[in-house]
């Protein structure tokens, strides 16, 4: 419902009821019959979703803060021991792998950080092997929310992505 939701803010003249959402053949939702392609990701109670145009490669995650104790010990980059941080390099990671539309299937440290920062309520980062992309975090309440995204977007054009981003109930 998410993915659809945010297809609508890019074409209002779609109806809920035309818009299809499909696994390819490699496990990824795709949208049907569209120009758009789409990244997904839940936990708990709460969904997102990223809609954008086929040129682009952008991933999305979220993910529970409190649950940074389980994802401590698959974390190898050196970032500050507190549950922001390490559910930051996480999600951030996650999202790389939707972008790449190959999750973890790669080793490792194909989604290694080179860089992370915060600034303010945002973490920032770069990748060591996929120096084309970026990511962001937010924390949202008790989770954090990640998009990684092509360089290559003007910083107004990655705003806007997000604004269009949608997220409701699992």
């Amino acid at each position: 419902m998410a993915a659809k939701k945010a297809l609508i803010e890019l074409d209002s003249s779609l109806k809920l009821s035309e818009i299809s959402i499909v696994n390819e053949r490699s496990g990824y939702p795709a949208i049907e019959n569209s120009n758009y392609c789409v990244s997904i990701t839940h936990t708990n109670e709460i969904a997102a979703s990223l809609v954008f145009p086929k040129e682009f490669s952008l991933g999305i995650d979220i993910e529970d803060i409190k649950r940074s104790e389980n994802i401590k010990r698959i974390i190898t980059e050196s970032v500050p021991n507190t549950p922001e941080f390490l559910t930051a390099a996480w999600t951030l990671k996650e999202s790389l792998s939707k972008a790449l539309k190959c999750g973890f299937s790669k080793p490792t440290n194909v989604f290694e950080l080179s860089a992370l920062t915060k600034e303010d309520n945002f973490f920032v980062c770069l990748y060591k092997q996929h120096s084309d992309f970026q990511g962001i975090a937010v924390v949202h309440g008790p989770y954090l929310l990640a998009i990684t995204y092509p360089k290559s977007l003007e910083s107004t054009e990655m705003l806007s992505l997000m604004k269009k981003t949608s997220s409701g109930q699992v």
